[in-house]
């Protein structure tokens, strides 16, 4: 048998008596006798096209040759079957795929940028950080090692979900409203009307299951907002805790639109008098470039010195 190489591969069984290599223009071909009826190649390269021809050898009588083609594996199998679908709060995405190799790690490309790829080792991986209501395409490749990367798999959309938060009993949450009334513009609302809550079993909530409180900046002092209104206002921050787990969810329209939040300030020096509570007001997040505090889900304000990245609907 003989092998002409014309483009790559990795290792081949074959049936033969007889077995011959070459690369295409050389003469003679290399030759492999053998009296076994299968026979190992090794040190081919891989992903390439090779020719064989094998004969049999009778003594002093040969038979004709007998030519296939076949290609050598790539050392580093793509990815298959690539599958995406946002889950639950909006914010995430579930991406799997058939795994056709031995590799541990891959890259993810989100919306084609392959400068900032995420190399995650789980399959599947939840990707986070996403916009809410959002479409987004995704691909995936093989990691083998810095030097070996496998072709990218095909390409597939999703759409992530709409926003929601998730509430565990008895914590707090500092929490802002990023949609505006559906009645109204961008410019010249000023509430948004939002659900307290909706929770996730048949049972209507009472009114003393949760406390909803706004920061009255000119007074310095909380106020139970629950007894006022259900609506808060865009770019205002509030801290909420419930007696059970529910999601809240917002209605209205996304807001996209710049929105102004007054600070007030004290006449002696410019000094603030109390604190402000400000909100995300926007369906992405953004750095508030101040020293400021925030709120964990334990009750405890925590500094952050120089800047701090509000979450969606975070306050």
């Amino acid at each position: 048998m003989a092998i002409r190489h014309f483009d790559c591969t990795d290792q081949f069984m074959l049936n033969v008596d007889d077995i011959t290599i070459s690369l295409p223009g050389e003469n003679p071909w290399t030759n492999i006798t053998t009296n076994e009826t299968s026979a190992t190649l090794t040190n081919l390269q891989p992903e390439t096209i090779y020719e064989l021809q094998v004969q049999s050898d009778c003594d002093e009588e040969q038979s004709m040759w007998v030519t296939n083609l076949f290609t050598t594996m790539p050392t580093c199998p793509a990815p298959t079957t690539l599958a995406a679908e946002g889950v639950d709060g909006g914010q995430s995405a579930e991406i799997s795929w058939d795994e056709n190799g031995e590799e541990t790690q891959w890259q993810i490309c989100l919306n084609g940028d392959e400068e900032n790829l995420m190399l995650v080792s789980t399959n599947p991986y939840t990707i986070t950080g996403l916009n809410p209501e959002t479409t987004y395409s995704v691909k995936v490749r093989a990691y083998c090692s810095d030097d070996d990367q496998s072709y990218w798999s095909n390409t597939v959309q999703f759409t992530t979900l709409e926003f929601t938060m998730a509430i565990e009993a008895n914590k707090w949450y500092a929490i802002s409203s990023p949609r505006h009334d559906d009645g109204q513009t961008y410019e010249t609302a000023t509430n948004v009307t939002n659900l307290v809550c909706t929770i996730t079993d048949t049972t209507a909530p009472a009114f003393f299951d949760y406390d909803l409180f706004r920061y009255d900046e000119q007074n310095a002092m909380w106020i139970n907002y629950k007894v006022d209104s259900t609506d808060l206002a865009q770019g205002n921050g509030y801290i909420y805790r419930r007696t059970a787990n529910a999601v809240l969810d917002f209605t209205g329209e996304d807001n996209t639109a710049d929105v102004e939040v007054e600070l007030t300030a004290t006449p002696a020096a410019g000094s603030l008098m109390g604190f402000n509570l400000v909100g995300n007001p926007f369906l992405r997040e953004y750095t508030l470039n101040r020293d400021c505090y925030n709120l964990t889900t334990n009750g405890v304000w925590t500094v952050n010195e120089g800047s701090y990245t509000l979450g969606i609907a975070e306050a």
